[in-house]
């Protein structure tokens, strides 16, 4: 297995086609990856100035140490990882970094423009693409992982 960094290139193998994601951010045990929506021929083709960014999540490693995830090359990633929010013990809403570490405070106002902190099996990821592949209506939970949704924010 290759050496997971921020920028890493990665394929996935769903119902013997093939996928591209890249890793925006390295959070141990945690990554943040972006996937892409275009089904790619050959590891070559994983390039993310020329594919569509599907969806946008913070996951697990797991599918890597399987092998199921494969590790094709390293590139500047397209986009920065954007702070999120998360509510404490005290139920006060705090933007944080891909750390955790908190930015500020937020109002509940505030809050609406960004995410919710949230962590996402690497089976979601791969249902999300395979509906997505066959143009299956997503829930609404799995459209808050879609990358337009992390775009309007």
């Amino acid at each position: 297995m290759k050496k997971i960094n921020k920028g890493s290139m990665f394929s996935i193998k769903i119902d013997n086609k093939f996928y591209c994601g890249q890793i925006i951010e390295i959070n141990k045990p945690t990554i943040a990856v972006i996937i892409f929506l275009e089904e790619i021929k050959d590891k070559k083709e994983c390039d993310p100035t020329k594919l569509t960014p599907l969806l946008i999540s913070n996951t697990f490693p797991l599918k890597f140490n399987t092998g199921d995830w494969q590790i094709c090359c390293v590139k500047k990633p397209i986009i920065e990882y954007k702070p999120v929010y998360k509510i404490n013990k005290n139920e006060e809403l705090l933007l944080v970094d891909i750390k955790g570490n908190k930015l500020k405070k937020l109002k509940s106002k505030e809050a609406d423009k960004y995410l919710f902190e949230r962590y996402d099996t690497p089976a979601l990821i791969e249902k999300i693409i395979k509906k997505s592949m066959n143009e299956e209506e997503l829930t609404d939970s799995e459209k808050k992982l879609l990358f337009s949704k992390y775009q309007s924010i």
